[in-house]
């Protein structure tokens, strides 16, 4: 395959890879705390180094801008503004780490995610109400400290329950994504709690909404079809070139 041909083939399978990511972010539109995916290319050196021959296949990347924060009226419903992840852990006692607040309490009366994953307190265990905990009165301060707020009985006076496990990656390319909201470290890399607590900011009864903007993607995944679309006339052309040229000349 010549130069030509190089070029156009490697920038259609670019584009094809290209549009699987945008509609993976569309379908992912409405997870909260959803971080958007991004293809980064660069073009490909020939053998000399001196010369651009197509592109690479291009590296995947999140975009951990921060969402939205929507109203939702639940208790259980957590937002972080800022830099921080919500630290759960999973039934094989594994971290992961999330933007997706949406909690609730399981049949112990522990607070897990949508997963079932236990949503952790900062020293990494589980947070458990009592049976006669009213949740309707349930409150979080900025720094993730779970407060209960008393009965008229006992004088309307606050509880501090737990502090939510928060953790602080400063290197995202030291995160994996495992699934739309969850993530974890890298073998061999490690999060940390933050040691500054006012670079986050957390709230209850409002959700993180993913950062994906479906207009913007529907707009990406035009132009890369129309990308897509040049380099396959490219490759007819060629083709084209290639069939007239046996027809003349022979093979």
């Amino acid at each position: 395959m010549n130069r030509i041909g190089y070029s156009a083939m490697s920038g259609m399978n670019l584009e094809a890879r290209r549009q699987e990511i945008i509609a993976n972010n569309i379908a992912a539109a409405n997870i909260p705390g959803y971080k958007a995916e991004f293809l980064l290319s660069s073009p490909n050196k020939g053998s000399s180094g001196d010369s651009v021959v197509g592109v690479s296949g291009g590296k995947i990347k999140v975009d951990f801008t921060q969402g939205t924060l929507k109203n939702t009226g639940r208790q259980m419903d957590f937002a972080l503004q800022g830099d921080g992840f919500f630290k759960v852990k999973t039934t094989d006692n594994k971290f992961l780490y999330t933007r997706n607040g949406a909690f609730a309490l399981d049949q112990n009366m522990t607070l897990v995610t949508d997963q079932g994953f236990q949503v952790v307190d900062d020293n990494d265990n589980p947070i458990v109400f009592l049976p006669d905990d009213n949740i309707s009165n349930l409150e979080v301060k900025s720094d993730g400290t779970l407060t209960l707020r008393g009965t008229l009985e006992e004088g309307f006076v606050y509880r501090d329950m737990a502090k939510l496990g928060i953790a602080q990656v400063e290197n995202k390319e030291d995160l994996e994504r495992l699934t739309g909201s969850y993530f974890r470290m890298a073998q061999g890399k490690t999060a940390k709690v933050p040691e500054a607590p006012e670079v986050f900011h957390v709230s209850n009864c409002r959700l993180e909404t993913s950062n994906v903007s479906p207009v913007k993607s529907m707009v990406q995944m035009i132009q890369s079809s129309r990308e897509f679309e040049m380099g396959s006339r490219v490759m007819k052309m060629l083709s084209d070139m290639s069939s007239k040229e046996e027809r003349t000349f022979g093979t």
